[in-house]
């Protein structure tokens, strides 16, 4: 073909299987975590696949590598990997790094792919959101109340198993980061009672919900969208900010703020769970101390000497992972860890607070401290599925922010 046709050729493509792939990410990932949220590895492992195949017909791979995002991700990634030299257990390192890093690339092609590559149909991917919070929805409410479809599908395979409510946290945790893309598309495409009612449907099934960690979540993505209509990038770059600075500082505002003593009275009756997070966080605080600069290496935390000593005679004190990411990077990767992970979300608030649109920009301000929230309160940092969850939800916020609305037709 003649070079002219070729790109636009390629580009047709390009912008098809973008589209395809960014709507059914929309469809699929909501429901997908409530039920099974290790699957959303494998989905973004086909959805990267897709993102690469994109990124290289519109030879547009080049313009995401130079994102500053994905630069600082890359930074990031590759003191991770050098930390394996020092790490409890190396091949446990290098292992997780690999996992990591095909989740964090994945990740970044796919929404770069979003981002850079010809753009879609908005009002496609509105519907697309909305179908994809639908059943989301619906699964939740199935979830919390009996888990029939879980039940049913036991019965069909002669299978006896226990349900617990806990199970929901992980659907929760993305029915709540994606109903802030979802408010963008809606509203941009200009139905703006259903932008409305989305969060307050997502309110009416997470709040009464047992996982605490996404109620927190809602209520401050909700909050930062309101605060970022009002008060525009000023309110956007002081969180950004702020965000950035706790997580060089996390050790002493731990230390300073989040004392078990001060608060087991109250989370004794209340929350538990809390009161375990608040133990977990002053002995990881104590490792710090011990290699504040290096760290003791890439997914060491679950290694840690006396990790598994019991606290209030039934909690180890640390299970896993900190759940908290920047006293992960802080153990794991030490000050350098923390400086780089601090640089990557300031360096992604940065690029919220130049869009252009005021809606775009408080929903993917709302979407940032959300997730900011979780990051800090839940899920470990080297999770796949997590990594996946971020990767998707990114791709679906540039996707709502960027992709162009069809005019709408005159009266």
């Amino acid at each position: 073909l003649p070079r002219p046709l070729a790109r636009r050729r390629a580009a047709v493509i390009a912008t098809s299987v973008t589209a395809w792939a960014v709507e059914g990410a929309a469809v699929l990932a909501p429901v997908l975590a409530i039920y099974t949220s290790k699957g959303l590895s494998p989905l973004m492992a086909i959805l990267a696949a897709a993102a690469l195949y994109v990124l290289w017909r519109a030879d547009s791979w080049r313009d995401v590598a130079r994102l500053p995002a994905v630069r600082a991700l890359s930074a990031l990634l590759a003191w991770a990997l050098f930390s394996a030299i020092w790490a409890l257990d190396a091949r446990d390192a290098l292992s997780t790094f690999a996992g990591v890093a095909v989740m964090v690339i994945g990740g970044a092609s796919f929404a770069g792919a979003a981002y850079v590559a010809p753009q879609g149909d908005l009002r496609r991917l509105g519907v697309a959101l909305g179908l994809g919070l639908g059943l989301c929805l619906a699964a939740a409410l199935d979830y919390e109340h009996g888990h029939a479809v879980h039940r049913l599908l036991w019965t069909l395979q002669g299978l006896q198993r226990e349900w617990r409510s806990a199970g929901i946290n992980t659907g929760m945790t993305l029915l709540v980061l994606v109903v802030f893309p979802a408010a963008i598309a809606f509203w941009r495409n200009g139905w703006k009672v259903l932008a409305v009612a989305a969060p307050l449907a997502v309110a009416a099934v997470v709040l009464p919900a047992w996982a605490v960690t996404p109620r927190l979540a809602l209520v401050t993505g909700i909050a930062v969208f309101a605060l970022a209509l009002w008060l525009g990038r000023a309110m956007i770059i002081t969180m950004v900010a702020a965000m950035a600075a706790s997580v060089v500082m996390a050790p002493l505002l731990v230390a300073a703020l989040l004392r078990p003593e001060t608060h087991e009275a109250w989370l004794t009756g209340h929350s538990p769970s809390g009161l375990h997070r608040l133990y977990i966080w002053r002995f990881v605080n104590g490792h710090i101390g011990h290699k504040p600069v290096l760290g003791w290496g890439m997914d060491s935390a679950r290694s840690l000497p006396g990790g598994g000593e019991l606290i209030l005679g039934k909690f180890p004190a640390l299970p896993l992972h900190p759940h908290n990411a920047a006293l992960q990077l802080w153990v794991e990767l030490g000050l350098v860890g923390a400086i780089l992970g601090a640089i990557v979300v300031f360096v992604i608030g940065r690029a919220i607070g130049r869009l252009a649109d005021p809606v775009a920009r408080a929903g993917a301000a709302a979407v940032y401290a959300a997730a900011f929230i979780i990051l800090s309160a839940s899920f470990g940092v080297w999770q796949n599925w997590w990594l996946a969850a971020l990767g998707i939800v990114a791709a679906l916020t540039l996707a709502a922010c960027h992709w162009p609305a069809r005019p709408r037709p005159a009266p």
